[in-house]
């Protein structure tokens, strides 16, 4: 999709995205930092076995990148889906359509290929409920400071959590400084 961005429109999303990623990170980052288990909401006990193959057939493990469920990512889930009921709800939706789509038998006791198969068909059939289930692993993955320092970012802590930005570098901006003026005055 195409978006006519104006300036205000790309501030608005970009501060938006900056700040549910920093909300994001932060819960991560109290999750590592406590070492503890999250409180589990009593609905994700039954479902874990089936979010665990499914996230890791979303994000399996390759190239020195660990999969889904070695990253925090169920854990992340408990976190949110404890505190949101629409969390709760939406992980919950998926989690019934993988494994009515799996029967007669458990999402997690299928084959890797099978499993593929059937997130393929929910991905087709239901694209809201997978989307929303793909989006969570991404955002349980995406926010954990481990995978960051693996894909380059840096990790402050949780008195600043987000991904870091080298210095401000003066000399990158000499050759615009020393242009002429890309714009007409008005008199």
């Amino acid at each position: 999709m195409r978006r006519n961005w104006t300036r205000r429109g790309f501030l608005e999303t970009t501060a938006a995205g900056a700040f549910a990623a920093t909300g994001a990170a932060r819960a991560i980052a109290a999750l590592s930092a406590a070492g503890r288990r999250p409180a589990s909401s009593p609905f994700l006990v039954g479902v874990r076995a089936t979010l665990r193959a499914a996230m890791d057939e979303i994000i399996p493990a390759s190239d020195r990148m660990p999969a889904a469920s070695d990253s925090l990512v169920l854990r992340y889930l408990e976190e949110i889906s404890a505190r949101d009921r629409d969390v709760r709800r939406a992980v919950y939706r998926a989690v019934a359509a993988l494994e009515r789509r799996s029967r007669p038998r458990g999402f997690a006791s299928l084959s890797a290929v099978r499993r593929v198969r059937v997130i393929a068909a929910l991905e087709k059939d239901e694209p809201a409920v997978f989307g929303s289930l793909r989006d969570y692993v991404y955002e349980g993955y995406y926010t954990n400071p481990e995978i960051w320092s693996r894909i380059g970012f840096e990790f402050y802590g949780p008195e600043r959590p987000g991904p870091g930005m080298p210095a401000f570098d003066e000399s990158a901006v000499a050759r615009v400084r020393a242009a002429p003026p890309l714009y007409r005055k008005l008199t």
